[in-house]
């Protein structure tokens, strides 16, 4: 199961049914001009994991919350 939602189809467009089965995405904001990468779990309501400097660190808190979900 695909559990990113960053998929995209060779048009560009996002790709709705990987949508449908994502659990966790990162989105990117800037502050004061700098990137910040955001963790997000996307349940009902999406819950925010954590805010980081790096997509590496952002992507490895989701990882690691995906693990703790697969022991509950």
């Amino acid at each position: 199961m695909n559990r990113w939602l960053r998929v995209a189809r060779k048009d560009g467009k996002p790709d709705e049914f990987a949508q449908a089965l994502a659990t966790h995405t990162i989105t990117t904001s800037y502050v004061h001009g700098e990137p910040r990468f955001q963790a997000w779990r996307l349940s009902r309501p999406p819950v925010l994991l954590g805010t980081f400097d790096t997509e590496s660190e952002a992507k490895s808190c989701a990882e690691a919350d995906i693990g703790r979900e697969g022991e509950a």
